[in-house]
């Protein structure tokens, strides 16, 4: 973390952070939601004839795992740069009580 960094710069990466945090997890929303539908799209070209192997065939296969692994990695973004957010939020607040500290 930048402790050193000059207010206006640790704002700017608040902004930053705090947008990316806002998009990706927007983003993860929506392919979570299209998730199911993306798996019963797999499940219906599976060339097995009862349902319950097309949904193994389905679940088990490259294209789900592809598709599990692109909602985790941008969760994932969207988790560190919410954590990126508040900790540096937390440390401007917390210089700001610093210099309203009373100086003994």
């Amino acid at each position: 973390m930048h402790d050193q960094l000059p207010d206006e710069q640790l704002k700017k990466k608040i902004l930053a952070f705090g947008s990316a945090a806002r998009e990706h997890r927007q983003v993860a929303k929506r392919l979570l939601e299209l998730l199911p539908q993306r798996a019963a799209e797999l499940t219906a070209h599976s060339r097995q004839k009862k349902r319950a192997a097309q949904t193994r065939w389905a679940l088990t296969s490259p294209e789900y795992d592809r598709l599990i692994r692109e909602y985790s990695d941008i969760a994932y973004v969207a988790q560190k740069a919410k954590i990126n957010f508040d900790t540096h939020t937390m440390l401007l607040k917390a210089r700001y009580s610093l210099r309203r500290w009373p100086k003994t």
